[in-house]
């Protein structure tokens, strides 16, 4: 209980202060004043020999006096977490659950915050007191911010709050901004949809797409049979329909409601003539995550205008991808191999996918990818997931024949020493060999020591550089 106390005092005080003050007390000042005690006791039972009256007397004066230091630092310790909070440095969280002061003050701050300050407190109180947190958010819909009062809104239909259904309404009716009225509108579908029922076609019917979206969504997501009946009955008339604008919408209410289920009508929109639709399509596919849309994203990349929201969407993909992206990355090496570098930026895509979800299984058998570029980013994201080769000398040939391949740099630099262009390439292209010859090391040795021989090798010490060398 005490640790737990003064772990929790220390959380409001400046990070480097807070390191410092906690050594100084553990070290120094519990142990020196722990002994002082023992040797003020000893004198005053074995030397000067007192009562039970006087011990009794002097232990009402040292409570007397903790009771007035408390009292004083109780005092100091709500400015120094106001201090913390404003400057977002409180310490570890775990150690401010149920703190009911930093609770409070957390409230009592919330109304009065700016929007990045306010989606800090919001965050932190939901680790601290989300119960707290569960009954100030209905109040919170009146923050100035309009960012804040749709994160207050998203919060409320995560939890379904259904007491909260009244204010909501109120905010739907009141709001003067489109996209947090259209956000009021989902959430009070989604917590009580009957009461909104009646209105149901006249939203998704809408002049706003944003508002036509939401009622879809929400309906979708709603446990209302009725709802969800009359927004399918709606989404498929859009899907199906002749106008862009309409299509539009379909994609953008599929990636709203984000369920995997719908993952069929993206399949035509992602074909669809018209990019916009297609722009659409794409963002709500990475959205759904859904393992039968990932070749038709990636057919899109062949689609300069689209590119980008592609790639997006392919980085929101999970493991669902992986077995797709093996059999793509087989097949761009398959052409590299013949000399054809026309996807390689597809390869370099993938290997990115690859290595945010920590995957090595897809990446392994590349190590030797024709495509240098391409091969180091391959070494360099199994690097980042700590890989370690269980075939050691399957490594060390690959270092051979990296060096054995790229002699001809060596040759070069001292053929051509006088040019004044060509040795800079050939300095540059040794030195990514150098890198990649490195990145080949920490499969089979050890990654600390193999980083560090690479940081002295490009010391300008000259004993540091003999060091990596030897190493």
């Amino acid at each position: 209980l005490t640790t737990s106390s003064q772990m929790t005092i220390y959380q409001s005080l400046p990070p480097t202060v807070r390191v410092q003050t906690q050594t100084q007390v553990e070290s120094l000042i519990e142990p020196v004043l722990t002994g002082m005690t023992g040797v003020i006791l000893l004198v005053i039972l074995d030397v000067l020999r007192w009562s039970i009256i006087h011990l009794i007397g002097l232990s009402v004066l040292v409570g007397l006096a903790w009771t007035f230091v408390a009292v004083l630092l109780s005092r100091e310790y709500p400015k120094a977490l106001i201090q913390a909070l404003s400057k977002r440095r409180l310490g570890n969280i775990k150690y401010l659950v149920n703190e009911q002061s930093i609770s409070s003050l957390i409230r009592s701050r919330l109304a009065t915050s700016d929007t990045a300050d306010a989606l800090y407190l919001l965050n932190l109180l939901q680790e601290t007191d989300p119960g707290a947190l569960v009954n100030l958010l209905p109040q919170l819909l009146n923050h100035p911010a309009a960012a804040i009062r749709q994160d207050v809104l998203r919060r409320i239909e995560q939890s379904k709050l259904v007491s909260a259904g009244q204010a909501v309404r109120k905010l739907l009716a009141t709001e003067p901004k489109l996209e947090v009225r259209a956000a009021a509108l989902r959430t009070a579908i989604v917590i009580d949809p009957d009461a909104v029922l009646t209105q149901a076609a006249s939203y998704v019917e809408s002049d706003e797409s944003l508002i036509r979206v939401a009622a879809l969504a929400g309906f979708m997501r709603s446990e209302s049979i009725p709802g969800r009946e009359l927004a399918e009955k709606y989404l498929q008339r859009l899907l199906n329909s002749a106008s862009l604008a309409e299509r539009l919408i379909a994609a953008q209410a599929v990636g709203e409601i984000g369920l995997q289920s719908l993952y069929q009508p993206l399949l035509k929109l992602l074909q669809d003539d018209d990019l916009d639709v297609r722009r659409a399509a794409l963002a709500a596919a990475g959205q759904l995550k859904n393992a039968h849309l990932w070749p038709s994203v990636i057919r899109n990349l062949s689609v300069k205008a689209i590119r980008s929201v592609a790639i997006s969407a392919l980085n929101n993909a999970d493991a669902s991808i992986l077995p797709l992206l093996a059999s793509e990355m087989s097949d761009i090496r398959r052409e590299a191999e013949v000399g054809v570098y026309t996807r390689s930026s597809l390869a370099q895509q993938i290997v990115r996918i690859c290595g945010r979800l920590r995957n090595t299984s897809t990446l392994e058998p590349h190590l030797d990818f024709p495509d240098a570029a391409v091969r180091e980013q391959i070494l360099n994201a199994l690097v980042q997931t700590h890989y370690q080769a269980a075939d050691a000398p399957l490594i060390e040939d690959q270092i051979r024949q990296e060096i054995a391949d790229d002699l001809w740099y060596l040759q070069g630099l001292v053929l051509l020493k006088d040019d004044p262009l060509l040795p800079t390439a050939l300095n540059y292209l040794l030195e990514r060999l150098r890198a990649r010859v490195f990145l080949l090391c920490t499969f089979i040795y050890d990654p600390q020591t193999i980083i560090r021989a690479r940081s002295d090798y490009y010391s300008h010490s000259e004993a540091q550089r003999s060091y990596a060398l030897e190493v």
